[in-house]
């Protein structure tokens, strides 16, 4: 890998601990699939950590509208004057806005739409959404390729009290075992044959602590995961 790449910018910030994970995600993937070893054979990453307004709950979203989409223009702006080609977003419910901000030339690779892909891939019908109540009502990831399921407003519940907890710093083994049981819950009523960790706040909880998950009998889908491979995809031209 070198200079020759593509250089990549990601937007980040909400929260920021996401933003940080997916930086080392990329550059994990590049040592173990690329062989990546001295400083030259990484890409060039430009990591906007930008403080957004608030938006993970409804209201919020709705009331912080405007100021999300001038924010995010502002972190789109940064990365497009530092030359960034490649440019993603660490972050799902701020997708709720992409479509209201100029990209300019750079080539957007939508956390939402390579996850759809993935799971088209590994031929996904009956899926779980996990995410923020804004991503769950604004129904970010509506596919017709699969019924997408949400947690009932209780579980909701469960799922958004892990995510202010890992925005607040604090995962333990308490998080996990939440969504073990939200989503056994979801696979007794709804016969679910995956699951999208549609917040990157659960990615966190995902890295931290795989093997909790990987222990359920289904199809488990990390956006972060997925857009990480993406990126240097794009970034070394091999889509």
């Amino acid at each position: 890998m070198n200079k020759k790449f593509k250089t990549i910018g990601i937007i980040g910030g909400a929260g920021p601990m996401a933003s940080a994970l997916l930086y080392r995600k990329i550059i994990e993937l590049c040592q173990q699939e690329y062989g990546a070893s001295d400083d030259a054979d990484f890409p060039e990453i430009v990591l906007v950590s930008y403080p957004f307004s608030l938006m993970v709950d409804v209201k919020d979203s709705a009331s912080n509208a405007s100021t999300i989409i001038a924010e995010l223009q502002t972190c789109v702006d940064k990365l497009s004057a530092a030359g960034c080609q490649v440019v993603s977003i660490a972050c799902n419910t701020l997708h709720t806005y992409i479509n209201d901000v100029d990209l300019y030339a750079m080539q957007f690779c939508s956390l939402i739409k390579t996850t759809q892909a993935e799971a088209q891939t590994k031929s996904l019908k009956n899926i779980l959404f996990l995410g923020t109540t804004t991503s769950r009502m604004n129904n970010i990831f509506a596919t017709d390729a699969a019924t997408i399921r949400y947690p009932s407003l209780e579980l909701q519940e469960q799922v958004s009290n892990v995510i202010n907890t890992v925005l607040k710093g604090d995962v333990s083994m308490q998080e996990p075992e939440v969504l073990v049981s939200v989503i056994k819950t979801m696979q007794l009523q709804s016969g679910c044959d995956g699951v999208v960790l549609g917040c990157t706040e659960l990615s966190i909880v995902y890295d931290a602590f795989p093997q909790i998950l990987h222990n359920l009998s289904i199809t488990i889908l990390d956006p972060l995961v997925i857009i990480s491979h993406q990126l240097i995809n794009e970034a070394i031209n091999k889509v």
